[in-house]
């Protein structure tokens, strides 16, 4: 990559940018978005994208009418408008078991059932999935939801835990990460379960097998400037599966821009400053995936690719058969560890399907942040299924103390309900995993 052509070029549309300061619908989103963009690559550092948006605002701040809003854009700064970065930790070796072991939950006059998904030593901390549902005091009231917080575990060595919330997911209540404190130890055989008091424990076994069996990782990647523009496509797409209509780019939650008529300026700048090629075939795929959506405005001036990807067209192709048939929610136990991917471990923590929705739950280690600010450099996570259709996935997530983040990854289209694997692909920018994974839905209680 070429940083001073970078940042030549990001100087290039400052100037533009403070040309037209005085107008008052230009408020530099252009250039802040090609300076995310150029940084989320390396081909900017931080600092000098900083310089030179600061030199934009107080363009804007010298010649906007209002002398209040003068001062507010003389003082605001840009430390907003870049990526979060830290020092990246490695990530640790973790351990996830599949348990799929349905619980009776009675607390005072609720009552109802928790489905365990998996149980996963990650970092230190340990964390078990569940999906729960209750019922209220008659049938009139089905949907309270009883707490959690009166749950307690104890292990095989003796030792008791209280729990806490790590992670939820997003279809509705009931979808847990629950985190045991204290850290447990490496290598449970069981823990005694209790949900309530006076409730007759249960026991879990933890001694199954901790990893898939096929699970690879191979070397080589398209590099940060197109990874960035797949990263970009996946959003499209995901945005697109969940909202069948013509959509404005922010729905698909793009950091690096609000808008799809931005879409060109960052194509432009990564191709000046070579972080993609001249010979690169993802900025002519990025404007057919936009005509194909309907996506007008994008100002991508590489003509569009003949065809598109096989997952990009896969996907297009379910979403113009339109919605499948809706069925109770149900869940299933799917779980495993993909191999790290430039320093970020993924760990698959079991699955959840509302009818309509299907919620990947996953556990994520040697990141810097939330999932909010990395999404354009981590890996590109794809879903593979049985059936060999291609799902897109938009994740959401919190990170905790220790930025480790648990995840609710939606699929997008949602898993037919007669999946009996699922291959999770984690494309980085410099190498990808896989890991084929057993789905095994939860068949004595369908309606949870």
């Amino acid at each position: 990559m070429d940083r001073e052509r970078a940042e030549a070029h990001l100087r290039m549309l400052a100037e533009d940018e403070m040309r037209h300061a005085a107008l008052p619908s230009r408020t530099g989103i252009r250039v802040s978005r090609v300076a995310q963009a150029l940084t989320a690559v390396g081909a900017l550092d931080d600092e000098t994208a900083k310089r030179i948006l600061d030199e934009v605002d107080l363009a804007r701040a010298l010649r906007h009418p209002d002398p209040v809003f003068r001062r507010f854009l003389a003082t605001a700064g840009t430390a907003s408008r870049l990526p979060y970065r830290a020092h990246r930790p490695r990530a640790a070796d973790g351990r996830v078991v599949p348990v799929g072991q349905l619980v009776p939950v009675r607390a005072g006059d609720v009552s109802g059932e928790i489905y365990l998904l998996s149980y996963a030593r990650q970092v230190s901390r340990g964390l078990l999935t569940m999906i729960a549902r209750s019922c209220g005091p008659s049938e009139h009231d089905p949907d309270v939801v009883f707490s959690f917080l009166d749950f307690a575990a104890t292990d095989d060595q003796g030792n008791r835990y209280e729990m806490g919330l790590h992670g939820s997911g997003v279809s509705g209540p009931g979808e847990w990460i629950l985190r045991l404190h204290p850290d447990p130890p490496p290598g449970l055989r069981w823990l005694d379960l209790s949900t309530g008091a006076g409730e007759p424990a249960t026991r879990v076994d933890l001694s199954g097998p901790a990893h898939p069996a096929d699970a690879t990782v191979s070397t080589g990647g398209p590099g940060p400037g197109e990874h960035l523009l797949n990263s970009i496509a996946m959003r499209l797409l995901a945005a697109t599966a969940a909202c069948p209509r013509q959509i404005p780019l922010y729905l698909a939650g793009l950091t690096v821009g609000q808008t799809v008529e931005g879409l060109g300026d960052i194509v432009a700048a990564l191709q000046v400053c070579e972080a993609v090629a001249p010979s690169s075939p993802v900025p002519a795929q990025l404007a057919a995936l936009c005509q194909q959506l309907e996506l007008s405005g994008h100002g991508i001036t590489t003509p569009p690719a003949d065809r598109l990807p096989e997952p990009w067209q896969n996907v297009i192709v379910q979403f113009m058969r339109g919605p499948q048939a809706h069925g109770p929610a149900r869940s299933a136990v799917v779980a495993g560890a993909l191999p790290e991917v430039e320093g970020i471990g993924l760990t698959v923590l079991g699955l959840h399907h509302t009818g309509d929705l299907a919620v990947v739950f996953m556990h994520v280690s040697g990141t810097t942040g939330d999932a909010s600010f990395e999404l354009n450099t981590w890996p590109v996570i794809w879903i593979r299924d049985s059936g060999g259709w291609w799902h897109a996935t938009r994740a959401g997530g919190s990170a905790d103390e220790d930025r480790e983040i648990t995840m609710d990854v939606q699929v997008m289209p949602p898993l037919g309900r007669d999946t009996d694997w699922i291959e999770v692909i984690a494309s980085g920018r410099s190498a990808q995993a896989h890991a084929i994974l057993p789905v095994r839905w939860q068949a004595s209680r369908p309606a949870i």
